[in-house]
């Protein structure tokens, strides 16, 4: 069985760069191994899409040297719709809309062609401002032309290789904000599109019928500066998209599970309507929307009913904390996220921290690690593999950094603690020590070499990396540190 995860505009990216986290950590997920990514955007230089891709992209290279027997790091496939359709229109995790790029929406809607009366009535619809926008950097917060423009995704040759590979069983997620233009049109618009499938569009059953889930975020930040979006009008958007909604996904039973995340909206964001400059900082929020997806995948079958295209048993889901804080730590995730994510994230932090701070100092001809046949000294592991490894965790660490500074922060590490510290680098919780034995950065070295004399062989020295990490870590953390 795969997942599809449509994450569409820029909190649709946000949410599955933190889900892409999530995975690297050994989240797992019930019901699959396969992910399916499908980045939906106008917007191709979009700062916030554009940082998602080369995640994604990462992740891929750096699965490509792991195997799943004794490790869990990057443990789920995740494949763009070009690796799942062997077709030369799939996607390679983004559809680009057609006739955006320096058009605008009354280019779009070919007013020039259109008779009289039809152009009336067009101009009753959207203002002049609406048909002279430019589409080319998204739709700056109007869901009305948003809707029309993402219309075509349905008769794109992405949405019908995607169609193509769906398969019996597999899984729908949509993600996308209620809040501004891209999310707000395109969630409802492509789950109408899903379930009411042309039929010609391939297994249109199959896609009438699927398990669909959505992610709807609510505002969560508002933006200042030079912007053509007025964050103030975010709450009552929000309130207008909530009753369409309310029509049009869950009183039709359109979706099986329907997830409402947000907060108190006290984060501002620099202003940007689009482009390379509309980089926003990560939010807990998203993180929150990555753990969505994990519990969607938990339900069970019979839960995720569809006859004629219409949920049996909809569910409906909201997200919260042990206890109210402004920073936020694994300890007040709750005890199911504590254990699926909070655990996990926790074993990455400590892999990427000792690669960074203990690792990197290791010189050339050192035989590190060296019991068996391969060893994992620096001339002995592939290059291009390690520069994979080095961006995909300093990607890692600016996420953490971008959390730690909204208002709503999650700080759940101490990201600067040295090495004699590295064990209690988990907020709130502390190494336990007995009075003579190794503690700190020993202690982490020690677990290695006592776990890499057991570890099976593994073909190469890639591999044995990152297995061992897997099992040392995770010892670290339920032996030592005790989470």
């Amino acid at each position: 069985m795969a997942l599809y995860i449509f994450g569409i505009g820029g909190t649709g990216a946000r949410v599955i760069k933190a889900f892409t986290f999530l995975m690297a950590s050994g989240v797992k997920l019930a019901h699959t191994h396969t992910v399916v990514p499908i980045l939906i955007d106008p917007d191709n230089e979009n700062g916030d899409l554009n940082r998602t891709l080369k995640l994604l992209r990462g992740y891929r290279s750096l699965r490509e040297h792991t195997e799943r027997d004794t490790n869990q790091f990057f443990y789920h496939d995740i494949r763009s719709l070009m690796n799942v359709e062997d077709s030369p229109t799939a996607s390679e995790f983004h559809f680009s809309l057609n006739r955006t790029e320096s058009h605008s929406f009354g280019d779009l809607l070919d007013m020039g062609n259109m008779s009289d009366a039809t152009k009336a009535m067009t101009r009753l619809l959207f203002s002049e401002q609406n048909l002279k926008e430019d589409m080319h950097i998204g739709f700056k917060g109007n869901p009305n032309i948003g809707s029309v423009a993402l219309n075509q995704f349905k008769d794109s040759p992405v949405f019908k290789a995607f169609a193509n590979a769906f398969n019996t069983d597999d899984r729908i997620m949509v993600i996308g904000s209620i809040f501004g233009g891209t999310g707000a049109a395109g969630l409802p618009l492509l789950i109408k599109n899903l379930r009411d499938a042309d039929t010609d569009i391939p297994k249109h059953m199959l896609l009438r019928n699927a398990p669909i889930a959505a992610i709807s975020v609510l505002p969560y930040f508002d933006v200042q500066g030079e912007t053509s979006i007025d964050s103030d009008t975010f709450v009552s958007k929000t309130k207008a998209a909530l009753s369409y909604y309310a029509a049009n996904l869950c009183r039709n039973r359109s979706v099986n599970a329907l997830y409402y995340l947000g907060d108190a909206v006290s984060n501002t964001h620099k202003g940007a309507d689009g482009g390379v400059q509309q980089e926003n900082g990560a939010h807990f929020v998203e993180l929150a929307a990555a753990m969505a997806i994990v519990d969607f995948m938990e339900l069970d079958n019979n839960a995720l009913q569809v006859e004629g295209g219409k949920a049996v048993s909809p569910m409906y889901f909201e997200y919260g904390l042990k206890e109210e804080t402004n920073e936020i730590r694994l300890q007040h995730l709750g005890r199911r996220s504590f254990d699926t994510a909070g655990k996990r994230l926790a074993a990455y932090f400590l892999f990427q921290k000792f690669l960074r701070d203990s690792y990197a100092t290791t010189t050339a001809g050192t035989a590190w690690m060296s019991n068996g046949s391969h060893k994992l000294g620096p001339d002995d592991l592939d290059k291009r593999m390690m520069d994979d490894l080095d961006r995909f965790n300093y990607a890692f660490n600016q996420w953490l950094e971008e959390m730690e500074r909204s208002i709503t922060a999650f700080k759940p590490f101490q990201r600067d603690a040295g090495e004699k510290d590295i064990l209690n680098a988990v907020s709130g919780f502390s190494e336990q020590t007995s009075f003579m034995g190794p503690k700190g950065l020993d202690r982490f070295s020690k677990t290695l070499s006592e776990k890499e004399a057991k570890l099976p062989p593994l073909g190469n020295s890639e591999r044995k990396l990152f297995a061992l990490f897997s099992v040392a870590t995770q010892e670290l953390i339920t032996q030592r540190i005790k989470l």
